[in-house]
């Protein structure tokens, strides 16, 4: 099971979900101080990934950062990764860090049902009820610490991050093997970032985006930055570690997040984790275990 490259595989992993707590809180903290529009700084976010992106390819692997050789795949991971990226915005401005990575952790349980419906892979009525076990601790975390609407739709785009996480994990795994990591996570950045144009069109806000707009001073313009080159990083680290590790050997590491979470939102935004919340949280790791337990006896090799 530990192999070297399941070992490695797991580094891998624990670095990402440090990269992306870290650019998650960074996303937070402008979100949280309405110091700029989720549209625009969704924009930047962007723009700085691709720039980033872009210099660090050509210098590395020169013309062949742009090859992909399954480019329909790409494409398709590109679209989901899409959706990931303006659910995952929305959600960091609604939701403290705790209570995002406590719903998060249903992302293994998604991957699960992904990989019975996309795969084909075997799902019993043990993963059913892991499944419904699962939610039933999302709901022990949202009900006590939500009473705005805003934050039901924070909740919302929260399980549609993982959903579309997860997918994105399955995808990497069965049909990107031989990708450059580097180079996908550069066109989902590109995709992204074409996204958020067409956001700012149809809000009116295309006059808004320059780089000498009101909203933009040099601390935001480096927090911004580090959120991109965070969010780069963790990406590219993501990818690979899918690539060279079975995904039920890394999916577990994915908790040490909520550790994350609870220090970032403490130290940035004076956040107290809830007893209930740890207890929903507990609940949905323990949904999780138990469906890998059941995915191991079925031999089903994506359940993450």
């Amino acid at each position: 099971m530990f192999n070297d490259n399941n070992k490695f595989g797991i580094l891998l992993i624990l670095l990402s979900f440090l990269f992306f707590s870290s650019s998650n809180a960074a996303s937070r903290y402008i979100l949280y101080l309405n110091s700029i529009p989720i549209s625009i700084y969704f924009v930047y976010v962007k723009l700085f990934a691709v720039i980033i992106l872009l210099g660090f390819g050509l210098i590395v692997f020169g013309k062949t950062f742009f090859y992909i050789e399954n480019r329909k795949i790409v494409f398709i991971r590109c679209m989901i990764l899409m959706i990931n990226n303006i659910c995952l915005t929305f959600s960091l401005l609604y939701l403290p860090l705790d209570i995002f990575y406590s719903i998060v952790f249903i992302m293994p349980l998604m991957t699960s049902i992904l990989g019975f419906i996309v795969l084909k892979e075997k799902f019993s009525w043990l993963n059913i009820l892991a499944v419904i076990i699962g939610f039933m601790g999302i709901l022990i975390v949202v009900q006590p610490n939500v009473e705005e609407s805003l934050v039901y739709i924070g909740v919302l785009t929260t399980i549609i991050t993982a959903i579309t996480g997860s997918l994105s994990g399955i995808i990497a795994r069965k049909y990107l093997q031989n990708e450059n990591p580097y180079s996908a996570t550069f066109y989902v950045a590109v995709c992204s970032f074409s996204l958020g144009i067409i956001m700012l069109i149809f809000e009116g806000k295309v006059s808004d985006f320059n780089l000498i707009s009101n909203y933009i001073t040099f601390k935001i313009s480096a927090i911004i930055f580090f959120s991109a080159l965070f969010t780069i990083i963790a990406s590219s680290l993501f990818m690979k570690a899918y690539q060279i590790s079975k995904a039920t050997t890394i999916a577990p590491t994915q908790y040490t997040q909520l550790l994350w979470g609870i220090i970032f939102g403490y130290a940035l935004f004076d956040d107290r984790t809830s007893f209930s919340t740890l207890i929903g949280c507990g609940i949905i790791i323990f949904a999780t275990f138990f469906n890998f337990y059941v995915s191991r006896e079925n031999k089903n090799e994506f359940t993450a």
